[in-house]
C-alpha cells in the first residue's frame, strides 16, 4: 500500500537526492561533467536548504 502525506522539512536531504540522482542519469554524456558531478548539486542544496 502507498501512503501520500505532505513534504516535511526533514524530507529535503532525500527529495535533494533524487533529484540530484535524477539530472545525473537522464543528463550524463549531455552535460559536462562539471554539471553532472557532486560538487555542483551539493553547492546547490546548500544554498537551496
Amino acid at each position: 500500500m502507498v501512503v501520500i502525506r505532505r513534504v516535511v522539512l526533514e524530507d529535503a536531504r532525500a527529495i535533494a537526492e533524487v533529484h540530484v540522482k535524477s539530472w545525473q542519469e537522464t543528463y550524463k554524456g549531455i552535460l559536462g561533467r562539471k554539471m553532472c558531478g557532486n560538487c555542483f548539486w551539493v553547492a546547490r542544496y546548500k544554498r537551496t536548504y
